[in-house]
Parts: C-alpha cells; structure tokens; sequence
C-alpha cells in the first residue's frame, strides 16, 4: 500500500524533521516550539516580582561559558575570565549620562548588599574611598592591596516613570578587575525593568524605586562568579 506524498511531508513537519528542497537541507521546527525568549518585561499580576528575560540569539552548539570567550543575548553581554577574589572594593557608581537623576550612592549600596548575599567581602566605603582618587582614570588601573576592584558605569537612564508607574530602562557596564588590574568579570547591559500593576498599587514610590533596582541588579549578579572556596 502507497502512502500518499503529503501524507508523508505532513508527518516530517509535525516531528520536526529535515525537508529536502532543491538539494538544500531545511529544517522546520515541531509545532509548539519557540526560537527563544521574549524580552518584554512582565505585565503578570501576581504579587511576585516581574522578571527581566533576554531573547537568546541562535548560537552554534557551544559550551555557555568559556574563558576569555562572551556569552552574548540580546540586552546582555557577558565576559568572563578567572576566578573573583573573596574581597571586593565597590567603587562610586560613574554616571555618564551627567543628568544628575541616576540614585549612584542607592545603586552602590544594592550592589554591595548583593555581594555580600553571595559570599563575597566588600570593603568598607569609607576606605575604598580614602584609597580611590575621584578622576583618576580608567577603573584597571585602580590597586587596592588584596581586593578586586568594581566598578558600574551608567550609560544611559530612563528613569522619570520609576516611582509613578513602575518602569525602568537602563544600560551601563559593570566590570572586576583583578589584583593586577585584569579584566575578570564584565556585563554590559541593556535592561527593561517593570512591576506588575499588583505591585504599583500596593507599593509606595520609594518601594517601587528599590523594587525595579533590585530587578536591575538581579539581572547583574545573575551570571556572576562564585566566590572562591574557603
């Protein structure tokens, strides 16, 4: 008994299978799937705090993580290379927009609370500061004995709806420098952050204003190294 050649090609495509056309292999996914994740941010009502996705690019079948090699998305950008110190120094927060509206000294706090969750051991303020020269130059060539040094720079920022309706657009550049001042930890960021209209009406502004920091940074620390072992 002959099965019908539709039949057949009907069958391929539903499973996902590979369709020869003119000699060139295509393949056509299954019903159902996805070539990646939506970079919207999340409009749910729930009372959890919305999540920021990235769509991930098609990338050749490759480790997602390598020495000296970026892992690239879209909004993100990941550089990784060596092993973090235990003992970090947070610098200032540079706001290179110069429109005096990024909350620096709030992000600085939130940066170092988050590495401190993560078992890491910022450095006093005040003595990073002592040790740091304002304009000194390019955070590489900044030495603190026995410390990385971070730093997060703030390219651009929307954030004139953060306490009134939730919403937070954003891109910088967070990098660790080593003792050596080598390059150990880099993401640049291109990040949009909301809360869920349950959030907006039980939350005062200032609430709302360290809800979408903390989205932000979540996001920053997603693909951060461990610390080192004890």
């Amino acid at each position: 008994m002959r099965i019908p050649a539709l039949i057949l090609l009907a069958a391929s495509v539903s499973c996902g299978a590979p369709i020869v056309q003119g000699g060139e292999v295509s393949v056509v996914p299954a019903a159902g799937t996805q070539a990646g994740l939506s970079a919207e941010p999340s409009t749910s009502t729930d009372d959890a705090p919305a999540k920021y996705t990235g769509r991930t690019r098609n990338q050749p079948s490759t480790p997602a993580l390598m020495p000296s090699v970026p892992t690239i998305s879209d909004g993100v950008e990941v550089f990784t290379q060596g092993t973090v110190p235990s003992s970090i120094a947070v610098l200032a927060v540079e706001d290179a927009t110069n429109r005096r509206r990024v909350p620096t000294d709030f992000l600085r706090t939130t940066l170092t609370s988050a590495l401190m969750d993560r078992g890491f051991t910022p450095l006093g303020r005040e003595y990073v500061d002592i040790q740091v020269r304002v304009g000194s130059g390019n955070t590489s060539e900044v030495r603190i004995p026995g410390a990385a040094v971070l730093s997060f720079q703030i390219l651009e920022w929307e954030g004139k709806h953060i306490e009134r309706k939730g919403r937070l657009q954003m891109s910088g550049v967070l990098a660790v420098h080593g003792l050596q001042g080598e390059l150990l930890h880099q993401i640049r960021i291109d990040f949009k952050g909301a809360l869920s209209i349950t959030q907006l009406s039980s939350m005062t502004p200032r609430k709302r204003n360290s809800a979408l920091i903390g989205q932000l940074v979540e996001v920053l620390f997603a693909s951060f190294p461990e610390p080192p072992p004890l």
